[in-house]
């Protein structure tokens, strides 16, 4: 059952990236990334919503101090790492995100061994180690050099990535009497909840002029947004529940890996990017990488 969850937030997770992707044509400052997250977080609470009033979820969600904790850690993560990956995505950051979030997931796989004491095989190492080889490579290949603000917006992206994959795991050894569909409506509204105090501090004193740049961003993008609000609830749900199955060693670095292949792949075909030699060899070392971590 895991592969099967982990599966579908592959597929979820590249239609988000393909999203990202096709906003990443508007420009944005970081406070209108800002905004436009916190609407997307919206979403994700409006889809949180529906699903528990449809399967009757609502009943028995019981809010305690410890679930409170273990939703704000999660929340405050994912609103970091949503921020961060559409302001890099916007940027000349967008191919260096695939190394800091395959090194954040090194994170995650750390802590569940240090905290959960999760199993790490040698393979495991030898796969995460391939994996992060093919994301320099990806990038090597791009010959792009970020700005000292770009590095730092995916440097935060890649250890906010590793904390809200950490967040899941953390979660599925909680304890709590807690469902995955209600800890991740009440993980979203502390997500939106960080977003929009963020976006209060960072306009504050500005001008309202200054301000409509997301207005106009999200009325030419809005049904882009959704899909991704949907999509992001959608692998979220299906990691979490993945994570029953799957050590975070594999989870993770499988999940993070087939990302990193589909999405080089969907800009090839989709977008029509240029595959150049190094993108192609580094193509073949992330399932090299795959198949060693599930031999």
């Amino acid at each position: 059952m895991g592969y099967i969850f982990l599966s579908i937030a592959l597929l979820t997770n590249n239609i988000k990236g393909y999203c990202g992707k096709q906003m990443s044509r508007y420009s944005a400052k970081l406070n209108d990334t800002l905004l436009i997250c916190f609407f997307r977080m919206l979403m994700c609470i409006g889809t949180s919503a529906i699903i528990l009033a449809v399967t009757g979820g609502f009943f028995g969600l019981e809010i305690t101090p410890k679930l409170i904790g273990y939703a704000a850690f999660s929340g405050i993560s994912t609103a970091i790492l949503v921020a961060a990956w559409l302001f890099a995505a916007n940027s000349s950051g967008y191919m260096m995100l695939e190394v800091f979030q395959m090194l954040g997931v090194g994170v995650t796989i750390l802590m569940s061994f240090v905290i959960y004491k999760e199993e790490i095989t040698v393979r495991d190492v030898i796969g995460f180690c391939v994996l992060v080889f093919a994301a320099y490579l990806m990038h090597a290949g791009t010959k792009i050099k970020p700005t000292l603000k770009t590095l730092a917006v995916v440097i935060l992206c890649g250890l906010a990535n590793g904390m809200t994959d950490f967040s899941q795991k953390a979660f599925i050894y909680s304890g709590l009497d807690t469902t995955t569909a209600q800890f991740q409506l009440c993980s979203y509204v502390f997500a939106a909840v960080t977003l929009i105090v963020l976006y209060t501090a960072m306009t504050a004193g500005k001008k309202t002029e200054e301000k409509n740049g997301a207005t106009v961003i999200l009325k030419k993008t809005w049904y882009f947004v959704l899909i991704m609000a949907v999509c992001l609830y959608a692998n979220s749900y299906f990691k979490t529940e993945a994570a029953n199955y799957l050590s975070a060693a594999k989870l993770y670095t499988l999940s993070q890996g087939g990302t990193m292949a589909i999405g080089t792949l969907m800009s090839a075909f989709l977008f029509k990017e240029k595959l150049t030699l190094k993108s192609g060899i580094s193509i073949a070392i992330t399932f090299l990488g795959l198949l060693i971590i599930n031999l």
